[in-house]
């Protein structure tokens, strides 16, 4: 691989760079994946650009991997902290069921559990979302 060619975006594999030489291609250039065989365009002529585009690429998707990384850990984190308030809740309510007088507590928090658990199955929802 060429030392300003960097991985394929999608599978990370090697990539090279392929000088067309047979068919209506002919004369132009490319850069393709040793693997999954994904490439860019070919390029005719002016071909200064073509290994930058494909390394433009790349580096967009390495930017877009970190960024749903830090989405689905942002996400886990949310569920963990409803997760948390959801155990509370449940705690707080049986507490209030043991006392000898019931003056609300006890409903508000089976209220609280319910939308605690219902706030985690959202969050982790949207982390199944791509």
């Amino acid at each position: 691989m060429s030392e300003d060619l960097k991985p394929c975006p999608f599978c990370g594999a090697e990539a090279e760079v392929i000088d067309i030489e047979e068919g209506e291609n002919a004369g132009g250039s490319c850069v393709c994946c040793t693997r999954c065989q994904a490439s860019s365009n070919v390029e005719f002529g002016f071909k200064e650009n073509f290994v930058s585009n494909w390394d433009r690429r790349a580096e967009i998707t390495r930017l877009t991997q970190e960024r749903d990384a830090a989405r689905a850990e942002a996400l886990e984190e949310a569920a963990k902290v409803a997760d948390k308030h959801y155990q509370e809740s449940k705690k707080s309510a049986a507490y209030y069921k043991s006392l000898p007088k019931d003056d609300g507590s006890y409903g508000q928090c089976l209220a609280d559990m319910i939308v605690a658990g219902d706030i985690a199955i959202a969050i982790r929802a949207l982390a199944e979302e791509k």
